[in-house]
């Protein structure tokens, strides 16, 4: 029995071989493309981050700093008069412009609307340091995978910041200005002032700005009598 090949079979193996030959080039190309512009990628990153590091070191930072006691907040005001029959003063008016706010400190607020405020807000305010970076990164990659979770990322630092400046507008250099306060603000003050100021500041609908004014329009109390349930619902 001969084993020779005729012709036309050594051809088919030729042009197998060839094509085996191309198919390597070609992925061999198709990795050095494609490992070329990953580094363009990563060179034009660095360059990128750098320069906003830069910028956000130079420019930015100095400029982050947040002085509570320097805003100015709109308060209520009251018009008394004195009951002829028992002496005791009542309110007659309470006037106010665009906010219905009266500031009431923390040691007034109950434990439990603190703990509301938190819980529904920023669940770990206690924990971080103005940013909650794991909150955060969540809803950067929810944005970049459209995923359907949708949830803010701001802390109560955070809201406290866009209160004390009024700036809500989306942009990412808003967002790290906003970031770079709240980690600033918690240098200068702590936990407990940010979450007293957040909770006279904060907006509870109706023309109510904060827990007190809240409390009022809502169930016609003091804030400090408030329940469990009505400081939840608030």
């Amino acid at each position: 029995m001969s084993n020779a090949h005729s012709p036309r079979q050594d051809s088919d193996v030729q042009g197998a071989a060839n094509q085996k030959k191309k198919s390597k080039k070609g992925r061999r190309l198709a990795l050095k493309v494609i490992g070329t512009l990953f580094l363009i990628g990563c060179f034009t990153g660095v360059i990128v981050l750098g320069s906003m590091l830069y910028y956000i070191v130079n420019y930015l930072d100095p400029q982050m700093n947040v002085d509570l006691a320097s805003y100015k907040l709109a308060y209520t005001s009251f018009v008394y008069y004195t009951d002829r029959k028992t002496g005791e003063e009542k309110v007659l008016e309470t006037l106010y412009d665009t906010e219905n706010r009266e500031w009431v400190d923390l040691v007034n607020i109950p434990k439990h609307m603190q703990d509301a405020a938190v819980a529904i807000e920023d669940e770990r305010f206690w924990k971080h340091k103005g940013v909650d970076w794991k909150r955060t990164l969540a809803a950067v990659a929810n944005l970049f995978t459209g995923s359907s979770s949708r949830f803010g990322a701001s802390t109560i630092s955070q809201q406290v910041i866009k209160n004390v400046t009024g700036d809500d507008d989306y942009s990412m250099m808003r967002k790290i200005e906003e970031i770079l306060r709240a980690l600033n603000l918690h240098k200068r003050y702590s936990h407990e002032e940010i979450l007293e100021f957040y909770l006279n500041t904060a907006y509870f609908s109706q023309n109510t700005n904060g827990v007190q004014a809240a409390a009022k329009v809502y169930f016609d109390k003091d804030v400090s009598e408030l329940s469990l349930a009505e400081s939840a619902s608030i």
